[in-house]
């Protein structure tokens, strides 16, 4: 099945929402060097790429999450904040994300990602009112969840 296919035609719903989760998710990924180029930092630069980065990682949680809930047999309506799409999921696939996130236990990942909720909105209008990010969190949180997404032992 070629690309096309697979966003524009037959494909059901969940694997539409894992294959775009794993686009924004490798074009997070592949921005992270770029931000570490002593360059780009000396020239100011790295921001942009930080930026990018952190609208995409932000993208695929919120993709990711709804492919799980639909995973789960359940429905995301108009959801895009992570805290809710999280909220949405069964609560063995939630302690499966949070089991992931070393040692974090169900209160602080709340609380965290509660708190880091809806960075593709406020990234893409940072220069608005201006935007802070957990980046550690975003990192480890869309580890976990990406590693529960692609964990083909519960599909």
């Amino acid at each position: 099945m070629d690309y096309f296919s697979i966003i524009l035609y037959n494909v059901d719903k969940y694997t539409k929402l894992k294959t775009g989760a794993n686009a924004y998710n490798t074009l997070a990924i592949t921005l992270k060097p770029l931000m570490d180029i002593p360059k780009l930092q000396e020239k100011g630069l790295a921001a942009h790429y930080l930026i990018a980065k952190i609208i995409h990682q932000a993208l695929f949680c919120e993709v990711a999450l709804k492919a799980l809930v639909v995973r789960d047999n359940k429905e995301y309506g108009r959801i895009h904040n992570l805290d809710e799409l999280f909220h949405t999921l069964n609560q063995d696939t939630q302690q499966k994300i949070i089991d992931k996130m070393g040692g974090m236990n169900k209160d602080e990942f709340e609380k965290l990602i509660a708190e880091n909720n809806n960075h593709f909105v406020k990234w893409r209008y940072f220069y608005e009112e201006g935007a802070t990010c957990n980046v550690d969190f975003m990192n480890k949180c869309s580890l976990a969840i990406r590693e529960v997404l692609f964990d083909k032992s519960l599909e």
